[in-house]
């Protein structure tokens, strides 16, 4: 059975609600976005800014590429050099300002650091918006409002507004799950290796390619790792990686502070610290996890299951096998929502209502940071998702009588 029929199946007589609902909440989106970024242009471009009003994760993004340009790749894992990019003044807090990335992802966004802080953000956006657009397009057009639907969700807007990575991220990984789907062996194995400027979120995509058999897609993403590699060293220098490894141990220690926001995270460790566990407790909870996602994604990949459940698991999966993933990679929340979709979940209101968590991602928690911040039930509607891909992977399944 096709998507189209398996997504007609499962919304039946819904479809025209959501199409509706999708051509109203789209265009509120594209606007909050746009007066946003009207707000921070005006901003940064006033009299008297001194850059210590824009806190969001694109200002390292932007002063790592200045050192870059300068010739001083390396400075941007000292804060005080990714300040002084900033023109931050030295009583100036300077939020979150840390740089944590392998050389490939310092080298795409070296460009950035040619431009002034607006334009470089603004063109940071338009492309994270195509490249997510270009992704998820095909796998879209079946659904009820096609593509626009994908967009109007709000861990889109507000990966945008933050200026982070996961949105392009998970762009790289649904275009690599789909290239895989159309039996694009080298595509979908190059794209993967573009996957490694965030390694921590890519532990299990070998698991699911080894266990799925996709054997010319592992010797594809593995040259491509290796070409990345080499020319993303050869660019920054051998030096480079040295420090990256420090950085990593670093944040590693500050894991175990009471420093780190737990709150606005959504994984199984951070929840264990919130609620008063010490680090050695709560990382053998998340070794736990860890291992289990492993075993589960091993098991749904070797079955007959569709591509769509397999990867709908994945996307839930990968954000509960790390310790370390913020709210902001709840865009995997979004891709795997639009993976059961494709397979047919949808037909009854509970379905329907599950579908609809999963595209708010973490717009709840944030809403009510003070009283039920993302981390409450993020970790727990990740694990049950996971839980109820392994239960439609039981058996091939024909979707349900909609409701």
């Amino acid at each position: 059975m096709t998507a189209e029929a398996r997504i007609a199946a499962g919304l039946g007589r819904q479809r025209d609600m959501i199409v509706r609902f999708t051509w109203l909440t789209a265009p509120l989106m594209l606007a909050g976005f746009l007066l946003y970024a009207a707000w921070l242009v005006v901003t940064v471009n006033g009299a008297g800014f001194d850059g210590a009003a824009i806190k969001i994760d694109f200002t390292a993004f932007w002063a790592a590429a200045k050192l870059a340009v300068a010739g001083m790749p390396l400075a941007a894992f000292d804060p005080n050099a990714l300040r002084a990019a900033l023109a931050l003044p030295s009583d100036a807090p300077p939020g979150d300002l840390l740089w944590l990335y392998p050389p490939a992802w310092h080298v795409v966004v070296l460009p950035l650091g040619l431009l002034p802080f607006s334009a470089a953000y603004l063109v940071f956006s338009a492309v994270t918006l195509a490249a997510f657009a270009a992704a998820t397009r095909r796998l879209a057009a079946p659904l009820p409002g096609g593509l626009a639907l994908v967009l109007a969700a709000p861990a889109v807007i507000i990966i945008l507004t933050l200026g982070n990575n996961s949105l392009l991220w998970t762009a790289g990984l649904v275009a690599a799950l789909g290239a895989l789907g159309q039996g694009r062996a080298a595509l979908a194995g190059l794209l993967i290796a573009l996957l490694t400027v965030k390694p921590q979120l890519g532990v299990l995509i070998p698991v699911a390619l080894v266990a799925g058999g996709h054997w010319r897609t592992i010797a594809w993403a593995a040259a491509g790792t290796l070409a990345v590699v080499a020319l993303s060293t050869a660019i920054m220098g051998a030096a480079y990686w040295p420090q990256f490894f420090t950085a990593v141990r670093f944040m590693s220690g500050l894991m175990e502070t009471e420093i780190v926001r737990f709150e606005r995270m959504m994984t199984w460790y951070a929840l264990a610290r919130l609620g008063g566990a010490g680090h050695g407790t709560a990382f053998a909870l998340q070794l736990a996890v860890t291992a289990a996602c492993v075993l589960a994604i091993a098991w749904i990949w070797r079955r007959p299951a569709t591509l769509d459940l397999k990867a709908a698991a994945l996307c839930t999966a990968i954000p509960l096998a790390t310790p370390y993933a913020y709210h902001y990679e709840m865009t995997l929340t979004l891709a795997a929502a639009l993976f059961l979709a494709r397979d047919g979940f949808g037909a009854s209101p509970g379905a329907r209502l599950w579908l609809l968590v999963l595209w708010l991602g973490p717009v709840p928690g944030l809403a009510l940071l003070n009283h039920a911040p993302p981390v409450l039930y993020a970790a727990p509607l990740l694990t049950a998702t996971l839980g109820l891909c392994l239960w439609r992977a039981r058996t091939p399944h024909a979707p349900a009588q909609p409701a």
